[in-house]
Order: C-alpha cells, then sequence, then structure tokens
C-alpha cells in the first residue's frame, strides 16, 4: 500500500473557511506520529465539505496505555477548559464514546478500545472502504494514493480482505450511495463473496 502524506493546511486548502475537525483537534490531546490517530469518515467529510455533526470524530490507538492516556487527558482537559465540557461518556466493548459540547455543538469523540494498531498502514488494512483510508497523525494528513481520487470522482471501492463484518459495510454502503457515490459491479462482487464466506463458514 503506497501512503501519501501531507501537512493538514495542504489537506484543507480548498476550503473556504477552517473547518470544524481543525478547531476540534486543537481541543483534543495530541495526536502523535506512534499514535493516537483520527481516522476515517470525520476526514473524509472535512475534505468533502459535509457537516461534521453528522459523524464521529474516530480516535485509534496504538495500544491500551495509550487509550487510557488519551482519556485521562481529555477528562482533564474538560475539567480545566472553559469553552468545552464532557456532556457524557458511554463504554462498551468497541468504543469509549465521548459526547462534548463545544461552539454551541455536541460532538461524539470516539474511541476505538476493540482493536489496537502498530502503525497507521496496519490501521488502513482493517478498513473495508479505500476513501476513508484517511489519517491525521498530530503532524501530517496520511492516505492511501488513490483515496482523494475515489472521493473525487464519486467513485467507492472496496478493500478485499478487509471486510470483517459485511453487514456492517452493507449499511456503510447504503450510507455512501445517498452521499453521491457510484459502485461497480466488482466491488459488489467483493461485498458478496464476503457474505458468502461468513455464511459458508456458518454451516
Amino acid at each position: 500500500m503506497k501512503l501519501v502524506n501531507t501537512d493538514l493546511k495542504s489537506f484543507t486548502k480548498h476550503l473556504s473557511n477552517v473547518s470544524l475537525l481543525e478547531y476540534i483537534i486543537e481541543i483534543l490531546p495530541k495526536c502523535n506520529i506512534d499514535g493516537p490517530w483520527i481516522a476515517g469518515g470525520s476526514l473524509h467529510r472535512i475534505y468533502r465539505k459535509l457537516p461534521l455533526d453528522e459523524s464521529d470524530v474516530d480516535v485509534f490507538f496504538k495500544d491500551r496505555d495509550q487509550l487510557d492516556k488519551f482519556i485521562l487527558e481529555l477528562n482533564c482537559k474538560a475539567i480545566n477548559s472553559t469553552v468545552f465540557k464532557i456532556k457524557t461518556m458511554l463504554v462498551s466493548e468497541w468504543h469509549h464514546t465521548f459526547v462534548i459540547t463545544y461552539l454551541d455543538l455536541d460532538i461524539k469523540i470516539q474511541c476505538v478500545n476493540f482493536k489496537y494498531f502498530e502503525s497507521i498502514d496496519k490501521l488502513f488494512e482493517s478498513f473495508d472502504i479505500n476513501l476513508c483510508r484517511i489519517a491525521y497523525n498530530g503532524t501530517n494528513v496520511i492516505y492511501e494514493e488513490n483515496a482523494l481520487n475515489d472521493i473525487n470522482n464519486n467513485q467507492l471501492k472496496f478493500n478485499e480482505g478487509s471486510i470483517f463484518y459485511p453487514s456492517v459495510t452493507l449499511k456503510r454502503l447504503v450510507k455512501y450511495v445517498k452521499m453521491g457515490y457510484n459502485i461497480e459491479d466488482c466491488d459488489l462482487r467483493i461485498l458478496t463473496s464476503a457474505f458468502y464466506k461468513i455464511g459458508r463458514a456458518h454451516v
């Protein structure tokens, strides 16, 4: 997988205003080259000039210690902040989900805890849809070389071998088709094959 690095300013240069995500980055604990990383849908949405209030800000981690440190720092920052507060926190086997009140908005920060990743490369390998292979590491935005072209061309492509929960991927497909994305027959066959493999495994 070939990755492209660019700074956040270059990634957002086509926007007429500073994005909400850029403001959120300023109040969250800092991302780092070795994690944590903001990745996936929130970066896709700001690149495509879509509102963030309809999406989570997903944060991924290298290990449990990094997750715990992020959560502790987020709580400490909220306690001492005059600009944002933690409204709710929900812990599940998949995520630690915080709803923060900031700029008169409720923003969902989803700290992924069901799996950890040693690098952004490994994180991207787990993503089922190519246009979501975008991450921020505290300094740069990193993306799979074709991800932005797919977004610009309204083309959704599945990553064969990364569809672990086909029913979840199907829900994502519906969401992105509603955004105006197209999908080729070959990619539909990838999803169909994933459902078939799941069915065979339960026979």
